[in-house]
């Protein structure tokens, strides 16, 4: 029985240091949930009861649901001016608080944008596999233009169409690509010619290719 009463002792020592640490209203179960059920509902519940009892803590019923609280006693009272202190302090630190979560979620929009991009890698290589799409189209349409074979209305269409899609995502992957290396250079310490060496990135200017016009 002393064995109990000693722990009902050491566990209240807890109770009361969270309780006065927390100066918020708890029932039993939030109290022993809080303390992630280090000890038993039933032995809190008592506790919580006997502090009430003590006047160390205030118990307050709502329907059936006790509700108890550290007394509000035990802290120093506050003058006028110390409260008009603390509540501006408290209005500071919310919109400092705003502003680091609206900052956040920007950064959290901008990364969100960059991952759904392509790497410059990524682009280079789509870039010059287009660019291989459309040698090839050239060379076929060269072919069709100078051969005397007469080919079908059809079959001419396709392929000026063949040609049009090609140089349009020609230009598109080249704007894509620029976008995404005008995004790293914003944050890149060397020069823009640098950094195209260090990846590996051939311009069309330096390969002497220009986009075709569309047909």
């Amino acid at each position: 029985m002393s064995s109990n009463k000693l722990k009902d002792s050491e566990v209240s020592q807890v109770i009361y240091k969270y309780m006065m640490q927390q100066n918020r209203p708890y029932s039993a179960t939030d109290v022993f949930n809080n303390l992630h059920a280090k000890y038993g509902k039933t032995q809190v519940q008592k506790i919580l009861e006997q502090m009430s009892k003590e006047n160390k803590l205030v118990e307050k019923v709502y329907g059936k649901q006790k509700v108890y609280c550290i007394t509000q006693s035990i802290f120093p009272s506050l003058k006028e001016g110390e409260i008009e202190n603390y509540d501006k302090e408290l209005q500071n630190l919310t919109e400092k608080l705003r502003s680091i979560k609206e900052n956040v979620t920007s950064r959290e929009h901008e990364l969100a944008t960059l991952n759904s991009q392509l790497t410059v890698e990524e682009a280079v290589v789509k870039l010059r596999q287009v660019e291989e799409n459309i040698g090839d189209c050239e060379g076929r349409l060269d072919k069709l233009r100078s051969s005397s074979v007469l080919i079908t209305k059809e079959v001419k269409e396709k392929t000026y169409s063949d040609h049009r899609k090609y140089v349009g995502a020609w230009r598109k992957r080249k704007r894509m690509a620029q976008d995404i290396l005008d995004t790293i250079l914003e944050g890149y310490p060397k020069k823009k010619q640098e950094l195209f060496e260090e990846v590996g990135i051939v311009t069309d200017e330096e390969s002497g290719v220009v986009v075709p016009a569309s047909k």
